[in-house]
């Protein structure tokens, strides 16, 4: 039987309940730290193709044709078809008012981390919930991560989501 756990080291809540101490936590931030590793410029370059003005204008360039729809290759077209598909997932949820309420963690976890998770990299690791004892978490939660990028049509409601 084995546990994995993940601690977020920057979490108030470790210090307030006397689970950790500073040092503690400054130990557990730098043990083995590994650097978040960088995006490929062509990535990057597909990834903001998708930040435009309006709904309409990212569903078409969601739709628009690709080289990799014609020959899809794992080992080189993932990124891409996976950046697509989270941009088309999260579109569905911001078009459908989703977002403008509060909802469980699980909800968000579900239907906002979910699409954010890699193997590589994950938001949803790095979420830090304001009140954690609190059963409804609201959209102001922040995630905490090196480079992300913001879209125009995330709502204003949601602007400091990722900062």
């Amino acid at each position: 039987l084995a546990h994995s756990f993940v601690l977020d080291p920057d979490d108030d809540t470790y210090l307030k309940e006397n689970v950790f101490t500073e040092s503690e936590l400054s130990e557990i931030r730098h043990f083995q730290a590994k650097e978040t590793p960088l995006m490929p410029l062509d990535l990057i370059k597909y990834l903001n193709s998708f930040n435009l003005k309006t709904t309409s204008e990212i569903r078409k360039q969601i739709f628009s044709p690709d080289q990799m729809d014609q020959d899809f290759n794992r080992s080189r077209d993932f990124d891409r078809d996976w950046i697509r598909n989270t941009i088309y997932n999260l579109l569905q949820e911001y078009e459908s008012n989703t977002l403008k309420t509060d909802h469980l963690e699980l909800w968000i976890l579900v239907h906002v981390c979910r699409v954010l998770r890699s193997k590589s990299f994950s938001i949803a690791t790095n979420i830090k919930e304001f009140g954690k004892t609190l059963p409804l978490i609201s959209l102001t939660w922040k995630a905490k991560v090196s480079t992300c990028c913001y879209f125009q049509f995330c709502p204003p409601y949601l602007t400091n989501l990722f900062s």
